[in-house]
């Protein structure tokens, strides 16, 4: 009889198939409960389990070298930011390669976690099935549950909304050709939506709104890959010292933001996320893209920016990011309040030794 703690992954998206190759690795028994038919998560392009946000023209922000596990290089044949298709290719054939596709249950949600007297987990899925684990490790992603800004701008808009987690292409799930667009946001897919958007021939106007300002990072800097000379940086590196060398680093390779008409960040460079872009600042010069700051009200088809500006528009697409959610847990059990959950490591919860998320 095996001592060895019985394992349950909840999600075979990257961080999910990455814990069942460790698993397997070290001889630990375990099962991974993924709800669609394939494994990749966000990365699989119009996913059945209805989660992706990945639209048609979407590749990784990250260098390959950067993205690729240690022991499963990415091929020579991939781009340097290689498009999804080919992202989702690299996780199928991790999986396979490392012979662990059978310990994965596709098209098998969970629908019910609960931790029991005895220290165990009991997993509840779809199919009214349950099973009783020692060691439960969620890896279920946080790009699916919309966000939408609360609370929602005053007055009535009768054009079309949309989020940008339903965002396909310039066709789906609305058809955008010729239209008045606002594109709310200033994370990686409000930019990538936007320099789609207003190149010749799709839509007929593009506007960039956003509550407030972001520093602009493009994928190459002096001719090299960003997250590359990142990596340059010693381990060890204060905070402010970092901060104060990417400054002057994009100052010198991007210029700054406010200069193309957004506004200047009222943080530090590190002390948010960096929005990535190699091609908005070049739209925005060019006047391909207009710049806006907040909505502040919708009147029918008319939306007004808090500058006093006002522009008839047709279609509102909401790059307001996700809401950490873990449906399976009771909220009362464990959820992430306005998106902040404390973690040991960002992974552990301290009352539970258990438990890995």
């Amino acid at each position: 009889m095996s001592l060895l703690p019985t394992v349950c992954i909840i999600g075979a998206g990257p961080s999910g198939i990455a814990v069942c190759k460790a698993l397997k690795d070290k001889g630990i028994p375990f099962e991974c409960y993924e709800a669609g038919s394939e494994v990749g998560g966000n990365w699989k392009f119009k996913n059945d389990n209805k989660m992706s946000s990945i639209y048609k023209s979407l590749h990784t922000n990250t260098h390959k070298d950067k993205m690729q596990y240690k022991d499963y290089p990415m091929p020579n044949s991939y781009a340097a930011y290689p498009d999804h298709q080919k992202i989702s290719e690299y996780f199928i054939n991790y999986v396979n390669h490392f012979g662990f596709r059978d310990h994965i249950f596709f098209k098998t949600p969970v629908t019910h976690v609960k931790h029991e007297e005895d220290g165990t987990w009991s997993i509840l899925t779809q199919d009214g099935k349950q099973k009783y684990y020692d060691v439960l490790i969620v890896s279920n992603g946080h790009h699916w549950s919309q966000r939408w800004p609360k609370p929602d701008f005053p007055g009535k808009f009768t054009g079309d909304i949309i989020h940008s987690h339903s965002y396909i292409d310039p066709n789906k799930p609305i058809q955008l050709t010729g239209k008045r667009v606002v594109i709310l946001g200033m994370g990686n897919s409000a930019m990538d939506i936007a320099v789609e958007l207003c190149r010749p021939g799709i839509s007929s106007k593009v506007f960039l709104a956003a509550r407030r300002g972001a520093y602009i990072i493009p994928n190459y800097l002096f001719g090299k890959p960003l997250d590359k000379i990142a990596t340059l940086f010693p381990v060890h590196t204060p905070f402010w010292l970092k901060s104060l060398i990417i400054k002057f680093a994009l100052k010198l390779g991007v210029g700054n933001v406010e200069d193309f008409g957004l506004q200047k960040p009222d943080h530090k460079p590190g002390a948010a996320h960096f929005t990535i872009s190699q091609d908005i600042l070049v739209r925005l010069g060019r006047g391909d893209i207009i710049p806006k700051p907040n909505i502040e009200s919708y009147n029918g088809n008319k939306v007004k920016f808090v500058d006093g500006s006002e522009e008839e528009i047709d279609v509102i697409i909401y790059c307001t990011g996700y809401d950490v959610k873990f449906p399976f847990f009771d909220e009362n059990f464990l959820s992430a309040k306005d998106n902040h959950l404390p973690l040991f490591h960002r992974m552990v919860k301290p009352e539970f030794k258990n438990l890995f998320l």
